[in-house]
């Protein structure tokens, strides 16, 4: 199930968008302004689908409130989650959004939440007309490279009890919303391997 793109949104919604965007890179109140003239927010519910594999994304999106996982099947059907996003966190599905091949993964709301999108025609025109735009894209960009990145390395180098932690630290918020099922598979290890080492951690 998808949730609704909003026709109209709010004033204070707009101002959500703002302050979001100022939060990212140094940009003029009024080129913000003028920039979340291009957005339209979606709500999505718990469960919700924000895009199916197999389809090309063509919106860019800017998560302000809630949790978003990415996931997809292995060989022998099991289901893997490759992504939890946090808000501010997710930005373009890249190889998707810039080269219009179609996405390998899920995109499904953990929680309720709230989704800004532009879509890739307006995006080019805020490129065009804002510098300070063109500076978030490059921050997201980097952002993301290197999430991925740090994750590949994490999966090589870094033992499951450790991999853990580093989550609790850095994403405390991520532990206490997210189902551990989720959390375990997104560590690459079982639910009952992940049930051990909180024992072990809470001893």
């Amino acid at each position: 199930m998808k949730g609704e793109v909003g026709i109209q949104d709010s004033q204070a919604d707009k101002i959500e968008l703002i302050e979001y965007l100022q939060s990212k890179v140094h940009m003029p109140v009024k080129s913000a302004q003028e920039i979340t003239a291009y957005f339209q927010l979606q709500q999505l519910a718990k469960g919700d689908i924000l895009l199916e594999k197999g389809n090309v994304s063509n919106h860019s999106h800017l998560l302000t409130e809630g949790f978003i996982r990415s996931f997809t099947f292995n060989i022998y059907d099991n289901e893997v989650t490759t992504g939890i996003y946090h808000p501010t966190s997710l930005g373009n599905i890249f190889m998707s959004y810039f080269k219009g091949y179609e996405v390998k993964e899920s995109y499904q709301a953990l929680t309720n939440c709230r989704v800004w999108h532009i879509s890739a025609e307006d995006t080019q025109t805020c490129f065009k007309h804002y510098s300070s735009f063109r500076k978030l894209g490059r921050v997201l960009l980097a952002h993301n490279h290197i999430y991925l990145h740090q994750r590949m390395l994490d999966m090589i180098e870094t033992p499951a009890e450790e991999r853990y932690l580093k989550l609790m630290a850095s994403k405390p918020e991520i532990i206490q919303a997210v189902p551990l099922k989720v959390i375990a598979s997104y560590l690459n290890i079982t639910a009952t391997s992940l049930s051990r080492i909180r024992r072990e951690i809470y001893k």
